[in-house]
């Protein structure tokens, strides 16, 4: 993946003229390690935690149940010319811990890629209602019909298939940016292979996949990319 090369020298320029440290992801294990051969982190839930999952996922496919506004997103769009699609999409991300206020609300710095109804978004997330806690987080969601009625964020519900042994869809950023002071950031991204597209975390982690047979719309490519929160 010749993209995530050219972005990681970029990345690797900023560092040194900003003092940003990179993330080792490594470091949310005592021994240095992940999960044994074979298995994979998933998060194990209470049945509160269960009920708050719930609930945060049910906002996405009925916007009345939050409260407040529904949506509030600045960013850039990108569109695909006719007959064109996208196959990637990233990002270096830096990492903060935005104060959220309000029962459902949450604050996000997210890339997003659409095509039809079919939708994948990742980044970071503060999300109360759907981890219980104020910590900034990896996160994912998706929908193949515009959350009418399908998708979930993470793995709440069957879809997303999970392959790293190291770090969890839901892994909590343990290192958080202050202004003017030390900076944190994130390589993370979408790359479509084999008509799937893999969820990429700092250049070479591939945390998993969504299968082409529920996102079949953009199993060619995506007609929009999403950069904001």
């Amino acid at each position: 993946m010749s993209f995530w090369k050219e972005l990681e020298e970029k990345r690797k320029l900023v560092s040194r003229n900003h003092a940003t440290t990179k993330f080792n992801p490594k470091d949310l294990w005592l021994e240095g390690r992940g999960c044994p051969k074979g298995t994979v982190p998933i998060r194990q839930m209470t049945k509160e935690q269960q009920k708050r999952a719930l609930r945060a996922d049910q906002a996405l496919k009925y916007p009345s149940l939050a409260t407040g506004p529904i949506l509030d997103f600045a960013g850039i769009t990108v569109n695909a010319d006719p007959g064109k699609k996208y196959g990637a999409a990233q990002a270096v991300i830096n990492i903060y811990n935005p104060k959220v206020v309000g029962p459902g609300h949450y604050s996000s710095a997210t890339i997003a890629i659409e095509s039809g109804e079919n939708q994948i978004q990742m980044g970071w997330i503060v999300h109360p209602q759907l981890y219980g806690d104020y910590r900034t987080r990896l996160y994912s969601s998706w929908t193949a019909d515009n959350s009418r009625s399908t998708g979930c964020f993470n793995n709440n519900c069957p879809g997303f298939v999970v392959l790293s042994r190291d770090i969890p869809l839901d892994y909590a950023f343990p290192s958080i940016s202050q202004p003017e002071e030390q900076q944190y950031d994130s390589l993370i991204g979408l790359a479509l292979v084999s008509f799937q597209w893999l969820l990429v975390f700092e250049f070479n982690t591939v945390i998993g996949y969504w299968p082409n047979s529920i996102l079949p719309n953009l199993a060619s490519g995506a007609d929009t990319l999403r950069w904001g929160g």
